[in-house]
């Protein structure tokens, strides 16, 4: 099975600053600008390989980086209930 993260339905996002917020119940998480840009495309269409290659195209990172990073992300987002 693909791994298609998305965003947990209850949660609300703010700008503040450049950086984006994401909130959900009493809880607060800051992105920062990469942390952004993967959470804008885990849309529950793209699969975590296709936003590790979107990456590779917006940052001079290679693949084997970004596709750790996004799994790694991920993963965190998905303890905090943000994505699903």
């Amino acid at each position: 099975m693909a791994d298609i993260p998305d965003r947990a339905f209850d949660v609300r996002v703010n700008s503040s600053d450049g950086k984006l917020l994401l909130v959900r119940g009493m809880d607060a998480f800051e992105l920062d600008e990469i942390g952004a840009v993967i959470w804008r495309l885990c849309d529950g269409r793209r699969h975590v390989e296709q936003i590790a290659a979107d990456l590779t195209q917006e940052y001079d990172i290679d693949m084997a980086t970004a596709r750790s990073d996004v799994e790694t992300f991920v993963s965190e987002l998905r303890k905090a209930q943000l994505l699903v």
